[in-house]
């Protein structure tokens, strides 16, 4: 499979749109591999709350960076 090399600055794009906290739940799910479970007690939220956040943001991520490489072909 091809892999991206994210654009820090297109990155910062995409988190702009969203909350800070809205981020850093994403970013400990995605990337630190926390569970929904303790990113939600850590936010005082439900799991469900966490992974809906976290589809919200991969979805966006996606139409981005697609709309992103076509710019660049």
């Amino acid at each position: 499979p091809k892999r991206l090399r994210l654009d820090h600055e297109e990155l910062e794009k995409v988190r702009s749109q969203f909350s800070d906290r809205d981020w850093k739940m994403f970013w400990r799910v995605v990337v630190d591999g926390q569970s929904a479970v303790e990113v939600g007690n850590e936010f005082e939220v439900t799991a469900n709350t966490v992974r809906i956040v976290k589809m919200r943001l991969l979805r966006r991520l996606k139409e981005h960076f697609a709309d992103w490489s076509e710019d660049q072909s």
